[in-house]
């Protein structure tokens, strides 16, 4: 805030004898005059609701250095009017009062106040419930501005990290909508990088293991048997579910493939059948540190791995992993795309039903994630909403990497 100076000081007035003269007033000034007093007052009106849009904190900032702001914008204002709006098609309806009905949405979003207040309208006028954020990238990087060591001291943390992710989870919450993190496990080739401990190395040498040639863009990877890897993760786990995240959702929790795997070197001996052991350490230790948060934990891999039979990552049907909740993505494109999305969907599920079915014995909790990119629109996305209803599930959530969701009709 400015500071008025020169408070204490007494300006001397000046007068002039000239200002007393009266001198008859021509009736064109008169005129004049008259207009430019209606001119000072209509001026004024159009300035009063932008002013007070502005105090109010709901007129979204326009300048670029304003486009930096880090407060963010839930009012209930209009959307975007440099953007036109679509007319959406609403999702089907239905199943419990506790059916989460979630979408992915970049972080980014948070940053710019048009964009998100046109998403929040998206999720009221779909009956959605829950927004799903990445939180620690497959490329490293972690969205949020941590107060840990270990992600201070290195480059996960970027400059345009969320200041106050926390207050933002709580500002949806005020809204009305759950907030879910999504984690790249051991896919990382920041963390891996930055300390020697952590990651997967070559074969009898000191050297960093890359999943390809460095020609083709070959990355290192953390290392799933090394307790400071495991580590690693769950300190940001641990600080996101502080934060009042509902869900986390684990991805990536895996070994690397097949590629270059003669020559890893784990620090302890692997085979096919030791992979689940090391994997299941780690959603272990997550239940076990996690546990006091109330934050539902999901295990998150391609449902085709768990229906293909090539477990090669995993040690076994990655399903089986899973001790709380499993959160696998049912795109059709993955499975089948000769199938349409209703039935790409259905056959998924039945071959799973062993493990995700509600009327069987510690059955997980269950949330899969739904294809809304590659040119599904609402026919393509409604279908599989409804192929989830018609086997009895009713919680999901939709991704499009770019948060642009193709509902409108």
């Amino acid at each position: 805030m400015k500071t008025r100076r020169g408070l204490g000081s007494q300006p001397k007035i000046r007068r002039y004898k000239k200002i007393y003269n009266k001198t008859p007033l021509r009736p064109i000034w008169i005129i004049l005059f008259i207009i430019g007093l209606v001119g000072v007052f209509f001026l004024s009106w159009s300035l009063y609701q932008p002013i007070m849009d502005f105090f109010s904190g709901s007129l979204g900032s326009s300048s670029e250095e304003e486009s930096t702001d880090e407060s963010l914008h839930l009012s209930e204002t209009e959307p975007s009017s440099s953007r036109s709006e679509p007319e959406y098609v609403p999702l089907p309806e239905g199943g419990p009062e506790d059916s989460i009905r979630a979408v992915y949405m970049p972080v980014a979003f948070l940053y710019d106040s048009g964009r998100l207040n046109d998403f929040m309208q998206f999720l009221e006028t779909n009956a959605l419930n829950y927004i799903m954020l990445d939180i620690k990238t497959p490329e490293g990087y972690v969205t949020y501005a941590s107060s840990l060591a270990s992600l201070r001291s290195s480059a996960a943390m970027t400059e345009d990290a969320i200041t106050n992710m926390a207050d933002a989870v709580s500002l949806l919450h005020a809204q009305g909508i759950g907030v879910i993190a999504r984690i790249s496990v051991f896919r990382d080739p920041i963390g891996s990088r930055s300390d020697y401990d952590r990651a997967v190395h070559y074969l009898g040498s000191n050297l960093f293991w890359l999943d390809d040639s460095k020609e083709n863009g070959g990355k290192t990877w953390l290392n799933p048997c090394s307790p400071k890897a495991r580590n690693y993760v769950l300190d940001i786990a641990e600080e996101v579910a502080a934060m009042g995240f509902d869900s986390i959702i684990f991805d990536e929790l895996r070994f690397p493939g097949r590629l270059g795997s003669d020559y890893t070197d784990y620090g302890v001996p692997v085979s096919e059948d030791t992979k689940a052991d090391y994997l299941s350490v780690f959603v272990s230790e997550a239940l076990e540190r996690l546990g006091g948060y109330g934050t539902q934990i999901y295990f998150g891999s391609p449902a085709v791995d768990s229906i293909s039979g090539d477990v090669f990552p995993y040690g076994v049907q990655p399903v089986r992993i899973a001790k709380e909740g499993y959160a696998p993505t049912l795109y059709p494109s993955e499975f089948d795309g000769s199938l349409t999305a209703r039935k790409a969907v259905e056959t998924q599920l039945r071959r799973l039903a062993d493990y995700i079915s509600p009327d069987t014995d510690g059955a997980l909790a269950f949330l899969p994630i739904l294809q809304a990119f590659g040119g599904y629109g609402a026919d393509e996305i409604s279908q599989q909403i409804e192929a989830l209803a018609e086997s009895g599930y009713y919680s999901y959530i939709l991704f499009a990497p770019d948060g642009e969701y193709s509902l409108a009709g």
